[in-house]
């Protein structure tokens, strides 16, 4: 047996190298990936961006996140035409370098199939603006409520939303939930905008993994009421776990004006308390997949491979109006 003060020796070493060698690995690539982004940013600081992106639009997020671009980046996504702010933020770049991946495409065409049915929309956990933009790029006379709790992405939303001039999205610098008051949201450490901020203990960090932030919060039943809003047709809504919450402060809005929602469902998590939800208020589900809607009726059955996170919830009266089958 090693005294103290002695080094380990034969087999009892063999732990102690794995672990070393495991984590000097890990930094080994992290250097390079932000070697060959740093690299890389050199030349698109001498040469337009325009000369390198076909070459590394495929580029793996890893070494692309590393890679400064242009402050201002204008994309064409889903044949929508808009501008994003670039800094610390991994969806603006990835719409840059053309990497489509993680950014929902089938969901953005179920959304702009359901536009010309929808004036007034909330999207609830709006993050940059990403849905918000392109709701109101494609349904020019709607009006949108964008939802933001989290400061640092909160500035970056309404800095995105000025840059596209785009008057009709409202933002409100709160969290919506079941209560009106302070709530405390757990924030992922780092430099990035995130991307997965929860009310939710122990979503994904515990206390002292993450940063925890006070924040306002609002039930959308009491906003529409407060700001006179007559009818909302339509609720996006990505809150990490948080949606039952949402949902149970807009019982009023689901009962009267009877939206069409876009809700992220992640597996094993939310399932078994939204179903009741949508169930009483008559309302049926469809998992948005990369082939289409795949109706679900009162079943809430999420992807566990998390490819596809989102569903549709349609009333029952309004599943023929847009041609949807059961």
């Amino acid at each position: 047996m090693a005294q103290s003060g002695e080094y380990l020796a034969g087999p009892a070493k063999a732990p102690f190298y794995i672990c070393h060698a495991i984590i000097r690995k890990a930094i080994s690539l992290h250097a390079i990936k932000n070697l060959i982004g740093q690299s890389i940013g050199l030349g698109l600081s001498i040469l337009p961006n325009s000369f390198f992106k076909p070459f590394i639009r495929k580029i793996p997020l890893s070494i692309g996140k590393n890679i400064r671009i242009n402050p201002i980046v204008e994309t064409d996504f889903m044949a929508t035409r808009f501008q994003l702010y670039t800094n610390n933020d991994i969806v603006a770049k990835s719409l840059y370098w053309g990497v489509n991946e993680g950014l929902e495409p089938e969901t953005f065409k179920v959304l702009k199939d359901l536009l010309p049915y929808c004036k007034v929309m909330t999207d609830i956990g709006a993050n940059i603006g990403l849905y918000a933009i392109f709701m109101a790029k494609n349904q020019p006379q709607s009006e949108i409520f964008a939802f933001e709790p989290v400061e640092v992405i909160f500035n970056r939303l309404q800095r995105n939303i000025a840059l596209n001039g785009l008057p009709q999205v409202h933002c409100i610098h709160k969290a919506v939930s079941n209560v009106a008051g302070h709530l405390q949201l757990r924030m992922p450490k780092g430099g990035d905008i995130p991307s997965d901020a929860s009310l939710i203990k122990d979503f994904h960090y515990k206390d002292d993994e993450c940063i925890l932030e006070t924040i306002e919060s609002v039930t959308l039943d009491s906003f529409v009421k407060e700001n006179g809003i007559n009818k909302i047709d339509l609720i996006k809504i990505d809150v990490e776990t948080a949606e039952p919450l949402v949902f149970k402060g807009a019982s009023e809005i689901l009962k009267s004006h009877r939206p069409f929602i876009i809700s992220e469902v992640l597996k094993n998590c939310v399932e078994t308390e939204l179903i009741p939800i949508f169930k009483e208020n008559d309302y049926l589900n469809y998992w948005i997949s990369k082939s289409g809607l795949v109706f679900q009726d009162h079943r809430i059955d999420a992807d566990p491979t998390y490819a596809c996170r989102d569903f549709l919830f349609v009333p029952f009266e309004k599943v023929s109006c847009i041609g949807l089958t059961t």
